[in-house]
């Protein structure tokens, strides 16, 4: 090891944490986010349920204890459950994992569940459009008829201009747009 991997207090860094496990940052009142990466020599975090990353150096954060970390959970399940929840990244649940190596001395572990959606670009899937017509006909009916599925917003949009030529009243249409996209789960440390 050079001398530059070690920091002047003469003590080891702490281990990097998992990607979106739980940390507090000290040097900003006890921030809590969750660990996102290495950003050079600081660790780059980013508030529970979504928000603007920030870096804090490592040894100003910390693990939540268990009364934050149930703190925090409750924050988040309350969050979601009045909508205020961010989408992409959410606590799926406090899960029970049993661990068949440790039963005999543990029983069960209890940690938290973590779950990112993201765009799935495996095979490089293609997003598909289609668009709907949403004017409604004198007798109160959505008329509901739809382009074709595409690959290409053109094509699928190209379908409105001739569904207007054979019904001019019907000038409001809704996008369905089909994007492909993946949950991959991580686990924080308990």
């Amino acid at each position: 090891m050079s001398g530059e991997d070690v920091p002047s207090t003469g003590q080891n860094p702490p281990p990097v944490p998992a990607h979106g496990a739980l940390m507090v940052d000290t040097s900003r009142g006890d921030r809590v986010g969750e660990f996102r990466g290495l950003a050079g020599p600081y660790w780059s975090l980013r508030p529970v349920g979504g928000g603007h990353e920030w870096e804090a150096e490592p040894r100003h954060v910390r693990p939540p204890t268990v009364a934050e970390r149930l703190r925090i959970e409750n924050a988040r399940q309350n969050a979601r459950s009045r909508g205020d929840a961010h989408s992409a990244v959410f606590t799926a649940a406090l899960a029970s994992i049993l661990t068949p190596e440790r039963s005999a001395d543990m029983g069960r572990r209890h940690g938290f569940v973590d779950w990112t959606i993201t765009p799935n670009r495996a095979g490089d899937p293609p997003t598909l459009h289609t668009f709907r017509c949403a004017a409604e006909s004198d007798d109160g009916k959505r008329c509901g008829a739809q382009s074709p599925t595409s690959e290409l917003f053109e094509t699928a949009r190209g379908w409105t201009f001739s569904h207007v030529r054979d019904h001019p009243q019907h000038t409001d249409f809704t996008e369905v747009i089909q994007r492909p996209w993946t949950l991959l789960r991580t686990e924080a440390p308990s």
